[in-house]
């Protein structure tokens, strides 16, 4: 295996111990042609641990994986957001993007559809004199020979407790859980702030067929804006939730959300839902020997479950 790869992959899923022979096996549902996400082999209907010739036991995946729309930039999180980019036919060594601080908590990167902005959550002071140590959305802009500085989102969104992973649409509009208090995740729903006239509007709060008397949380917004992917946790149990979508119906309302624990196949409830820009792929979270692994998974559940008169 190329010596990038094996740095790049250990990297990426860095950890102490062995991962046991069954864990292999389970990855063996796959078709046979590498793909484009780091040469891996591409899954079908039954999820895999990603990336699984390194054959690490990961420490605690606490948000998922991201790439942009022709599969040659990813980021993601360990102790800090991570970059790696296909170069000739090669995965770059990793690199710690040089705008995250590990002491700042940064996590769940995710990148705007036009591959434009990278989205982060972050506790960094937003001014000098800030101990707040609240979770905000940053943003930084992807330049020519780099990126920008980081900067926090204005007030009207940031004046709110989101928490974990958020996500943006091609109009720029922001999906993200937020929560009643601070620290406290009994009353979390999922919320919007549109982008409209080039700025972020006030945040409002999804309907009933996203949004219950349980717990929804980190959303994944298709670019189109056609569909939701969400989390739901149910009586305070991830296992009796998991996944759930929901699709943006002709009037403008979102349709019943649908478990996808049947599609999906996940074992422990799923979480932080991502899919790629091909729509090819659905990477998630799900727990392996007690802690949260990056999984993924055929993303082809999502048209067989689009409402006929969408079609």
């Amino acid at each position: 295996m190329n010596i990038k790869l094996i740095i790049l992959l250990f990297c990426l899923i860095s950890g102490e111990s062995i991962f046991s022979q069954e864990v292999i096996n389970e990855t063996s549902n796959s078709s046979t042609q590498p793909s484009s996400y780091f040469g891996q082999i591409s899954p079908e209907t039954t999820p895999k641990i990603f990336a699984p010739e390194i054959i690490l036991k990961s420490k605690q995946a606490h948000s998922n994986i991201v790439f942009s729309k022709a599969g040659i930039n990813a980021y993601w999180c360990h102790n800090g957001i991570w970059y790696s980019e296909l170069k000739n036919g090669e995965w770059t060594t990793p690199l710690m993007v040089p705008f995250s601080k590990m002491e700042f908590n940064d996590d769940a990167p995710f990148l705007s559809p036009d591959g434009k902005q990278l989205f982060f959550t972050s506790k960094r002071p937003i001014y000098d004199a800030d101990t707040s140590n609240k979770e905000n959305i940053w943003v930084v802009d992807l330049e020519t020979n780099g990126w920008s500085e980081a900067r926090p989102l204005p007030p009207v969104v940031n004046d709110v407790f989101q928490h974990w992973q958020v996500s943006v649409d091609l109009k720029g509009s922001l999906y993200f859980k937020h929560r009643a208090k601070q620290y406290v995740d009994s009353s979390s729903d999922i919320y919007c702030s549109k982008f409209e006239n080039g700025e972020y509007q006030k945040p409002k709060k999804l309907g009933g067929t996203i949004n219950s008397e349980d717990q929804e949380s980190n959303p994944f917004i298709s670019p189109d804006g056609d569909f939701l992917l969400f989390t739901r946790i149910r009586d305070g149990n991830l296992l009796d939730g998991g996944l759930f979508i929901s699709f943006k119906l002709k009037n403008n309302t979102w349709s019943e959300s649908i478990s996808l624990q049947r599609y999906v196949n996940y074992k422990s409830g799923g979480n932080c839902p991502i899919v790629t820009q091909d729509r090819k792929y659905l990477f998630f979270l799900d727990i392996y020997e007690g802690k949260w692994q990056r999984y993924w998974v055929s993303a082809s559940f999502i048209e067989m479950l689009r409402p006929k008169e969408l079609n």
